[in-house]
């Protein structure tokens, strides 16, 4: 997929993502994760910092996704650690939705 001048990519379809559930789409070779929490699309970096699990295959509880694997909780809005074994928050991306496409910022997530 091409990038716009502003570096968001195309990734998805607004009716991809319904409320409450999340899909894993790539960029530029790297997994992520989007969640629709109420409306609302977030990203984040589809793996866990704790054995690199995907967090895709989690539960989306609200703001809070959870691992499949060891149960760590993240922020869905921030990518910031709330509960687990890990001891780092997971890089988020910024996203935009127009005419039912969703885009995601391509390149390094702030704070990456």
């Amino acid at each position: 997929m091409t990038a716009n001048s502003d570096g968001f990519v195309p990734v998805a379809q607004s009716d991809d993502v319904p409320p409450g559930q999340m899909i894993w789409v790539a960029v530029e070779r790297e997994r992520i994760v989007l969640a629709n929490v109420d409306g609302a699309l977030y990203a984040l970096r589809d793996v866990c910092g704790h054995k690199n699990a995907p967090l895709s295959r989690g539960r989306l509880d609200g703001h809070l996704i959870e691992c499949p694997l060891h149960f760590a909780v993240f922020d869905v809005r921030t990518g910031k650690l709330v509960d687990g074994p890990v001891s780092a928050d997971v890089p988020s991306y910024e996203v935009r939705v127009a005419e039912g496409c969703v885009y995601v910022k391509r390149g390094n997530p702030p704070g990456a």
